[in-house]
């Protein structure tokens, strides 16, 4: 969700038709460390360069979109994965891997070059350079989440975007984790994926002619400028996946957090009002009329913290 939408519908109060969100005014606390007594360094944590792991990739045909986009627009309907499989060295995994030592818990930036090289595989028009910047969404972040003496789980969440011939696509975000082999220097696990909802991606569809074109919008013929009519829907699966995850399901780890306390941490790197604390209708109208405080209530019809909309 653009933040510029987002704080706009933040100074209107009052309840709407649609699915009430509550803001009370205090500001969240930032995620707790993990509950585990020591927290091991990162020191040499690294991947060998004679290592490999191959990377399937699966993109679903578009199941729904708001103005049926994925029906009347043929490029967009047959969007598939580039390369299927593919065998990636070690090396290209450095591109999750802190600067420096790091911590459990630690958050770090990650450069838009290592990671086109495996956005490419879903579509060689990938790129972290959104066309609708604000200033506060771009860009791609990860955090060490779990480590033992010898494994590492790294979780990240990237903003992409992908240039097509008559417009864009642009995924609401990619998660996933790598899982490093810490005793051997190689990845063993990695999942980069679109997380699956009722609208999950915006889109852009370039509507050609000199001056002005004209396209059906719910059953109606509109005029638009030729620029791009806007569309967002739902992908149900979009993912890379390769290796094995079994292979740490009984590892003990020696310093972790939660994935919800790692997700709420990824997300402060993009959105400043994830530090509002949200809480239901029902509690916050307890609350205000036990401190007397106003409440301030936003109806959204969409997702508010990603970018699919």
């Amino acid at each position: 969700m653009r933040s510029v939408r987002v704080w706009s519908a933040l100074l209107a109060v009052g309840i709407a038709v649609g699915v009430a969100a509550v803001c009370w005014p205090w500001r969240a606390q930032e995620p707790r460390s993990g509950s585990s007594p020591e927290n091991l360094n990162a020191t040499g944590f690294t991947i060998a360069e004679g290592s490999e792991l191959r990377v399937d990739a699966f993109w679903d045909p578009i199941t729904d979109s708001s103005d049926d986009f994925h029906r009347k627009w043929d490029e967009l309907a047959k969007l598939r994965p580039a390369v299927r499989s593919k065998s990636y060295p070690g090396s290209a995994f450095k591109a999750f891997l802190p600067p420096g030592p790091a911590n459990v818990g630690d958050v770090w930036n990650l450069k838009e070059e290592g990671l086109l090289t495996f956005l490419r595989q879903f579509h060689p028009g990938a790129t972290l350079k959104l066309h609708i910047n604000n200033g506060d969404s771009p860009g791609a972040y990860a955090c060490l989440r779990r480590l033992s003496e010898n494994y590492a789980e790294i979780v990240f969440r990237v903003h992409a975007e992908f240039v097509l011939r008559d417009g864009f696509f642009t995924p609401g975000q990619f998660t996933g984790s790598l899982v490093v082999d810490r005793a051997n220097r190689r990845p063993v696990y990695f999942r980069m994926y679109l997380p699956p909802g009722p609208v999950n991606f915006d889109t852009g569809w370039k509507i050609l002619g000199s001056s002005r074109a004209t396209m059906v919008v719910n059953g109606k013929e509109v005029e638009v400028e030729p620029t791009h009519a806007t569309d967002a829907g739902s992908v149900p699966r979009m993912e890379l996946i390769g290796g094995d995850a079994d292979l740490i399901r009984h590892v003990q780890w020696g310093a972790a957090k939660s994935l919800d306390e790692v997700n709420a941490a990824l997300a402060l790197r993009f959105y400043e009002f994830k530090r509002i604390e949200w809480v239901d209708f029902g509690s916050a109208l307890g609350l205000a009329k036990k401190t007397g405080k106003p409440l301030h209530v936003l109806a959204v019809d969409g997702t508010l913290d990603d970018e699919s909309c």
